[in-house]
């Protein structure tokens, strides 16, 4: 309640009640809300003053009574009938004041506004005071020239900034005239604007500071004015001596760019390199004696760009990594400026300081798009060469356009790498189809071949003089059958028996055998990780592609040399893949081969891993050990790549996946004796050779045989006879209904029948599709009578 407004009437409009209304609206803080005035003369000011404000007035105070919120009377008439009579009629909780104590609080109030007017006056002062002084702070610690000039043009005020600008103390320049620091142009300026000036100015000068440099100051101002009378002048200075070197400067980088720009237009249009254009533009606006961009690759850097190159230089397009003032900047990765290279150790050492007697060197790194430092834009002088910070940052401009050519260069030669592995990934894929589907063709031929071999074998004794005919015909069966599993092998299609590996064991195996074969003459080393991690592989045909590869390592170096064996676990990121056709992210374990042989030139590299390609004698080569070495790496899901260069000995790379934690062996059955057997067989296969053989056999050692020569005829007969065939063998590549199609037809009849995959590519493809649908077993074409017999029976017995 304390906060309400006090609901009050006056009693008596004279002079008096319209004061007290006025202080009651001046005053806020005394919170009452005056309802109404009442008095019996209509003309009393006070009344009248409240009809202006919309309050109530009445000629009878008693009307009054009736106002249910009513607090206060002021009875202000100074008659005591009428102070009496309000006293005894007023409601119980109205309080009524009276003229004399209306007068005290009257006198109160005035005294308390007094009071604050006075406590107001003296904060406005002290505003005032502070403003002032802040004033005089900001004057003083501005970063601008403030002064003040009679109307002579002397100095009669400046504030200390002027030390930090000009080198002068305020109290030296006071009493100068402003001339005394002006050129005799820009005083004549000033003069006349001091003379004519009747409103604001602004003008630019060249100021002399206290050691005699040139600063460029914007002065604005204006006249001191009094009663119409000019006494003096007043202004700030801002010095944009700065400003002005910088738009110069722009300027000055905007003709770079156009320089730059025109260069771009001038070589696109010709046959001359950008880089070299931007290394004589460079030549001519900041002289010297010869300016280079250079491109880091793999240990050396690459001349991309040059103008007036010393010939020894220009004889060679690279230089060594190491004790180079480019490759500094390079391994720095920031701007590297010497400016006496002759007395700057280690600089004064390097070979080409001392060769051509450079003395300074500006080298600016060139970045890819990634941030990454990829060459150098150096300028090298005889002379020592002063540059400015602006100069660096010209060549920095220079340095932008040299790196996006530079890295567009990189890019299109990437792209073209790209297109040419694309190209060669084509053309071993056709091969490989090719080589597959001629292979496929062969073991066909060869099964029946090394079949009935086999199988006549068994039947003759040995003392038969047709026995060892057949012998003959098994063993150049078998030299062809090798022949064919190399084609497969390229073709990704060769024999597959998967084991988990660590190849760490097969290179030492490889390095055992090598060192009991190889020439002495060629040491053999090597660096194998300790924690090398498990693959799935078939480790005869890992060990195979070591040891091709090092025999070829052997082959080139005749006179000797180092073969180095090592491996790691490594993985291949996306940027890798990206870059190498046929690689794929993600972990791997790494088998390198170096040797310090002859290496080989890029045209013979592009073409290592094609097929009955050899750069071996007649008769000394057949061409397809790398091709396999390439067809057993891309089966294993893996990629291997090939560096060397002629007379610098050659690295294979080769990548292998590392298992999963999940992938488990895949059993083979190991031949021993040739069982026998009374179970039912139904052999699906296209070829009639192949199924007759197979009967023959088969029946031989007592089982019971059926045949289908495709998809179609297997699933009549096997509809027919499904109560007593016990195992198919079953070829998966076959007309119309494939092997695949086949195998779900038959388990869709019967979920628990036995069925071994057979084939003349490998376990892995569509085989594997098959084995982990349900097959049983498999086996590879061409087969012996002990290979097929061992396999039917110990899928029987499983």
């Amino acid at each position: 309640m304390a906060n309400q407004p006090i609901n009050t009437v006056i009693v008596g409009g004279g002079p008096g009640c319209k004061a007290l209304l006025e202080l009651f609206e001046r005053v806020e803080m005394l919170k009452t809300n005056v309802q109404g005035v009442a008095d019996i003369d209509v003309e009393a000011p006070g009344l009248k003053y409240a009809k202006e404000k919309g309050l109530l007035t009445t000629t009878d105070y008693r009307e009054f009574y009736a106002l249910s919120n009513l607090d206060l009377i002021i009875e202000l008439t100074g008659n005591d009938r009428v102070l009496d009579e309000i006293l005894q009629a007023k409601p119980a909780h109205v309080r009524v004041m009276d003229h004399v104590t209306a007068r005290l609080f009257w006198d109160v109030i005035q005294i308390e506004e007094q009071k604050i007017k006075v406590e107001e006056e003296y904060l406005a002062e002290k505003k005032l005071s502070e403003a002032r002084e802040k004033y005089e702070i900001l004057v003083e610690n501005i970063s601008d020239i403030v002064f003040s000039l009679d109307l002579n043009g002397r100095i009669i005020y400046v504030n200390p900034v002027v030390r930090t600008i000009l080198g002068y103390s305020p109290a030296e320049l006071m009493g100068q005239h402003l001339c005394d620091l002006l050129s005799p142009e820009d005083c004549r300026t000033m003069e006349n604007i001091l003379a004519t000036a009747v409103g604001s100015y602004c003008f630019e000068c060249r100021l002399r500071d206290k050691l005699g440099s040139e600063r460029i100051v914007q002065f604005s101002g204006y006249p001191i004015m009094q009663n119409g009378e000019k006494l003096g002048f007043s202004g700030v200075g801002r010095d944009i001596t700065e400003r002005i070197k910088a738009e110069k400067n722009l300027k000055r980088s905007n003709e770079i760019f156009r320089a730059i720009h025109n260069v771009t237009l001038e070589t696109t249009k010709g046959s001359r390199s950008l880089l070299n254009a931007l290394c004589e533009k460079i030549y001519h606006l900041f002289g010297g004696s010869f300016v280079i961009i250079c491109h880091k690759e793999k240990d050396s850097l690459v001349y991309k760009g040059s103008y007036n190159l010393p010939p020894e230089l220009a004889k060679t397009y690279q230089c060594p990594m190491n004790k180079t003032l480019c490759a500094e900047g390079i391994r720095a990765g920031r701007i590297l400026y010497v400016r006496n290279l002759q007395n700057t150790v280690p600089y004064k050492g390097y070979d080409n300081v001392i060769r051509f007697g450079l003395v300074s060197y500006l080298g600016i790194p060139l970045h890819s798009s990634e941030g990454d430092t990829i060459g150098t834009l150096a300028f090298f002088d005889r002379e020592e060469h002063v540059f400015s910070e602006e100069d660096v940052k010209l060549f920095e401009i220079f340095a932008q356009r040299a790196s996006i050519e530079l890295e567009k260069e990189v890019r299109e030669r990437e792209r073209e790498l790209l297109q040419e592995q694309l190209f060669q990934a084509q053309k071993m894929e056709a091969i490989g189809t090719l080589a597959g589907g001629i292979a496929h063709d062969f073991n066909n031929l060869l099964s029946g071949i090394l079949g009935y071999a086999s199988y006549g074998k068994m039947l003759l004794s040995e003392n038969h003089p047709v026995h060892r005919h057949i012998e003959i015909i098994e063993k150049s069966a078998e030299r062809a059958a090798e022949l064919v599993r190399q084609m497969l092998g390229f073709a990704r299609g060769g024999k597959y028996q998967v084991r988990k590996v660590n190849c760490n064991q097969i290179i030492e195996e490889v390095v055992g055998l090598l060192s009991r074969t190889i020439d002495k003459s060629i040491s053999i080393e090597t660096d194998l990780a300790s924690d090398l991690a498990i693959i799935l592989a078939d480790m005869v045909q890992i060990q195979q592609v070591i040891l091709n590869i090092c025999i070829n390592a052997r082959d080139a170096m005749p006179q000797g040399g180092r073969l180095i064996l090592e491996t790691a676990n490594v993985t291949l990121d996306e940027v890798y893949a990206r870059k190498h056709l046929g690689a794929t992210s993600g972990k791997y374990i790494l088998i390198a081969i170096n040797d310090t042989g002859m290496g080989m030139e890029p045209a013979i590299k592009k073409r290592i891993f094609e097929p009955f390609f050899t750069t071996k004698e007649k008769g000394k080569g057949t061409g397809l050990g790398l091709a396999m070495v390439y067809g057993i790496v891309k089966s294993h899901g893996g990629y291997v790549n090939v560096y060397s260069e002629k007379e610098r000995g050659t690295r294979f790379n080769i990548y292998l996946p590392i298992a999963r934690s999940d992938e488990v062996d895949i059993p083979t059955g190991e031949p021993t004796a040739i069982p026998e057997g009374k179970e039912t067989i139904l052999i699906i296969d296209d070829e009639e050779v192949i199924r007759d053989m197979g009967k023959e056999v088969l029946e031989s050692l007592g089982y019971k045989v059926l045949l289908a020569q495709d998809g179609a005829e297997a699933l009549e007969v096997y509809y027919r006879e499904k109560e007593n065939i016990d195992l198919a063998i079953l070829d998966i590549v076959m007309p119309e209904i494939g092997g695949k199609k086949t195998f779900q037809k038959l388990k869709g009849i019967n979920p628990r029948l036995k069925v071994i995959v057979s084939s003349g590519y490998s376990i892995n493809g569509e085989a594997q599709d098959i084995l982990n649908s349900g097959a049983c077993g498999f086996i590879q074409k061409p087969y012996r009578v002990d290979e097929l017999s061992t396999t039917v029976r110990r899928v029987l017995d499983t």
